[in-house]
């Protein structure tokens, strides 16, 4: 069931669609352009984003909460993410430079690219990743903040998990100790969300609109890495499909 906020930090009733579709009314003008900024609420813990309708196809279940599931089982998601060729394949320097930056500029212990599939987040690159997760490179999403964010296809801003309506019961939270995250969508040239870049630290933590904005700009420069293996990929597969052709 959804959750609603009421009388300020207090989870008090679920609600019902009727009561989210009104919601999602009172937060958007009377004819909101697609390319309108998201909305953002600030919420226990953190705030998110939400883009209004006309936008991004996740706006309504990014309402009913968080972990939503509304773009991660979209086929088209999915398939995008295989083409790019990058699940399973081993840490390269062009993604590991890029994470690196990040922990680096926001002073943030911790750093991944994470692309979501339906089922697990494989982790392309991170940094001060524990033991055993740095060597399988992988976490099932009951450890992921990041599939809020490849969930709805807006940043996810968390100041303390602990206080978070929906992640304060998160197994990331509980065995890894990710208590401040902020991570933004890695979306493709054709607007497939494939996962997170984000930075995440094991205190509470203010993010700035300057923290936020330079993860934007790495996090470009990543969609720009995937966006280039993908090419490679598929001309790769083209030139075998020719060869085979041949013989």
């Amino acid at each position: 069931a959804a959750l609603a906020l009421d009388g300020g930090d207090k989870i008090v009733r679920p609600v019902s669609l009727a009561s989210l579709a009104s919601l999602a009314s009172s937060l958007t003008e009377p004819h909101p352009r697609a390319d309108s900024p998201p909305k953002c609420l600030r919420l226990p813990g953190g705030v998110q984003c939400i883009r209004p309708p006309g936008g991004n196809p996740g706006f309504a279940t990014a309402i009913s909460g968080l972990m939503t599931n509304s773009l991660l089982l979209r086929p088209d998601r999915l398939a995008a993410l295989r083409q790019t060729a990058l699940l399973d394949t081993p840490p390269e320097e062009g993604f590991d430079r890029l994470t690196r930056m990040a922990a680096r500029l926001l002073g943030a212990p911790t750093s991944l690219i994470a692309l979501v599939t339906d089922e697990r987040q494989f982790f392309k690159s991170a940094i001060g990743l524990p033991e055993p997760w740095a060597s399988r490179r992988s976490a099932p999403l009951s450890f992921s903040f990041c599939s809020t964010v490849a969930g709805t296809g807006e940043p996810l801003i968390v100041e303390d998990a602990r206080r978070h309506p929906l992640l304060r019961h998160s197994q990331a939270l509980r065995e890894l100790g990710w208590v401040a995250y902020a991570g933004v969508p890695l979306t493709s040239a054709e607007g497939h969300v494939l996962g997170s870049f984000c930075v995440v630290d094991r205190m509470p933590r203010l993010w700035s609109e300057r923290d936020i904005a330079l993860l934007q700009d790495l996090a470009a420069s990543v969609v720009t890495e995937i966006e280039l293996r993908r090419e490679i990929a598929r001309r790769l597969q083209a030139e075998l499909g020719h060869r085979e052709n041949e013989e």
